[in-house]
């Protein structure tokens, strides 16, 4: 159940970030860097 509950939120989040326009984007991840990393390491994923 908690790994499921974690796939969805995860999706979630994603989505979020997707329907950032991306200076949005860009302003959340210079206020929070770790932001950042996470959206980097999500548009890897999904270029492999």
């Amino acid at each position: 159940m908690k790994k499921k509950v974690r796939e969805v939120l995860e999706e979630r989040w994603r989505q979020g970030l997707q329907a950032l326009q991306p200076g949005e984007r860009e302003r959340l991840m210079e206020t929070v860097p770790r932001v950042g990393e996470y959206y980097r390491a999500l548009d890897t994923r999904s270029a492999s």
